[in-house]
């Protein structure tokens, strides 16, 4: 009896509110592309003022074939649960400054594209 009350408070524990941080299937997405993959991905989050989350995110890719351009897609589904995930001016709602580089070289432009736009209607 001891052992299942001890079970069942270990597990009331654990539940917890993610609230605005959470998201869907935010991935690296090769566009048009069946060569190339992502083949390592680190995630390093940082947290600020205990307000805000910084996302630091390192890819490596493997090609086994010749060198070619890459067209990438980024997929930053809005936040559910207890915010408001409308995009905002046509962006997403909680994402801003962000930065793309490669081979310690910025890249001076990055398109954003609002979610819905990558669907067509019939």
């Amino acid at each position: 009896m001891k052992y299942i009350i001890l079970f069942i408070s270990t597990t009331c524990s654990a539940f917890a509110n993610d609230g605005a941080y959470f998201a869907l299937g935010n991935q690296l997405i090769p566009i048009q592309e069946t060569d190339i993959s992502v083949q390592k991905e680190i995630l390093h989050l940082k947290k600020i003022n205990n307000q805000f989350i910084e996302v630091s995110v390192y890819y490596e890719f493997f090609n086994p074939k010749e060198a070619k351009e890459l067209i990438v897609g980024f997929e930053a589904i809005s936040p559910e649960g207890d915010v408001d995930g409308s995009p905002k001016n046509g962006q997403h709602p909680y994402m801003y400054d962000f930065t793309v580089s490669m081979n310690d070289c910025q890249f001076a432009k990055v398109l954003f594209v609002a979610y819905w736009s990558f669907f067509t209607m019939r």
